[in-house]
C-alpha cells in the first residue's frame, strides 16, 4: 500500500526528533494546538521536507488530502 503525503510527512518529521504518528500530524494541522515536545518535529515535517529529494507531492495535494484550502495549510504552518 502506498504512503499517503500525510505519513510522508510524518516521517520526514520524526527523522531527528521525538516520532510524530501521521494521526497526531493530521490533528495539528486541522487546528489542534503542538504540545512543546511535537513543535520540532512538526516543523521539521513542514518546513525541511524537500519535496524533490523525497519525491513527495506538492503542498496543494497535503492539503487537499486533508480537506484544506492551500490558504489554510499555509496558515497552520505559519501558527
Amino acid at each position: 500500500m502506498p504512503m499517503t503525503w500525510l505519513a510522508v510527512y510524518a516521517q520526514h518529521g520524526s527523522c531527528s526528533d521525538d516520532k510524530i504518528p501521521p494521526e497526531r500530524l493530521r490533528e495539528i494541522l486541522l487546528g489542534d494546538v503542538p504540545a512543546p515536545g511535537e513543535r520540532a518535529s512538526v516543523g521539521e515535517a513542514l518546513l525541511e521536507t524537500d519535496a524533490v529529494a523525497l519525491n513527495c507531492a506538492p503542498a496543494q495535494e497535503l492539503a487537499d488530502e486533508l480537506g484544506l484550502t492551500l490558504g489554510q495549510l499555509e496558515a497552520q504552518c505559519a501558527d
